[in-house]
């Protein structure tokens, strides 16, 4: 809907910009045009959220049809289809501030209960991709591979940035790991939220897809942030 059209959407909340996890950069709706689109939190309650975040043609169609590919899930489950969403934003937002120069620390083989050896060959690295936050996040860099995944241990991380899912043999359901990873975001002031973009064959297949994003915590009856754009 139209951010400044004939019906007032109430309940606006902004999002962490793309690439904006290191400084918490937040995007808000605007009040002064552009479109909104209604996103949903863990709790079930339903937000109002820039297009912007979700579309990259939202501001040139008034349907758009290109959603952004990062943090974009498709699944047979709910909770697995926003951790594979929110695996896939936390990962991406280490490598870019790694592509654009910030250090991540390398991970050692202590920080796994399995041998991480398979994972690396040559000149081929395991870095700590944790921006503020607790999630344990790894991207896997060397000259023919880049991958990212973050999970609710290094394991699982580490499985997900090489194969899109969890450590075999892993005891935590979908929804369990969902929850842990929550609360580590709620430890930092980020709660996670997702707009629905099945199709009506997809929900009879029983396929969740989604768009997950990042809200800021709201504490108190305020959302807390640290800047907007």
């Amino acid at each position: 809907m139209p951010a400044n059209g004939r019906v007032v959407a109430m309940r606006r909340r902004p999002v962490l910009a793309v690439g904006g996890l290191h400084g918490r950069t937040m995007t808000s709706p605007s009040t002064n045009g552009g479109q909104l689109v209604a996103a949903y939190d863990l709790a079930g309650a339903t937000w109002w959220i820039p297009a912007d975040a979700v579309w990259t043609d939202s501001s040139t169609q008034a349907r758009p049809q290109h959603p952004r590919p990062i943090g974009l899930s498709t699944a047979d489950d709910e909770s697995a289809a926003l951790l594979a969403g929110v695996s896939d934003r936390l990962g991406w937002e280490a490598m870019e501030r790694r592509e654009q120069g910030l250090d991540l620390p390398v991970l050692d083989a202590s920080m796994f209960s399995t041998d991480p050896t398979p994972y690396k060959s040559g000149s081929t690295l395991l870095f700590d991709g944790r921006l503020d936050h607790d999630v344990p996040t790894v991207v896997v860099a060397g000259p023919h591979v880049l991958r990212w995944g973050a999970g609710r241990t290094w394991d699982d991380a580490l499985h997900r940035a090489m194969y899109r899912s969890a450590a075999p043999g892993s005891a935590t359901s979908p929804s369990e790991e969902l929850a842990a990873v929550s609360s580590q975001l709620s430890a930092a002031g980020l709660s996670i939220g997702a707009v629905d973009l099945g199709t009506t064959l997809l929900r009879r297949a029983g396929i969740v897809r989604c768009s997950v994003q990042l809200f800021a915590v709201e504490r108190g009856g305020t959302v807390v942030g640290r800047r907007s754009t």
